[in-house]
């Protein structure tokens, strides 16, 4: 069963609706907590095992009286397995918002 391994979620185009420097305060705060955060990647490794493919969609969390937003999915293929580290971006025509998700196939 090929599991995928995300390395890094980077934002490369913040959605219409974020404050940008609201949102660089908490990464430089989590930044000033947990060492391993460089800029804007994410942080360790998110192991996901699947059959033939699967997707992963970002969403932004607005609270109890909103709803969230997506901002993004990309798709991972078992044809991919092996093939070392792959980039695609996640993007939201709605939002706005672009990020690379780095990740691999095993």
């Amino acid at each position: 069963m090929p599991t995928a391994t995300v390395q890094t979620i980077y934002c490369v185009q913040p959605a219409t609706g974020t404050d940008f420097a609201a949102n660089q305060a908490l990464v430089d705060a989590i930044m000033g907590l947990t060492p391993q955060f460089i800029q804007n990647d994410f942080a360790g490794s998110l192991l996901l095992p699947f059959e033939y493919s699967q997707n992963l969609s970002l969403w932004d969390e607005d609270g109890p009286l909103n709803g969230n937003d997506p901002l993004g999915s990309v798709t991972m293929d078992k044809e991919e397995q092996g093939m070392g580290p792959i980039a695609k971006i996640a993007r939201s025509a709605i939002e706005g918002s672009a990020y690379y998700v780095i990740y691999r196939i095993d």
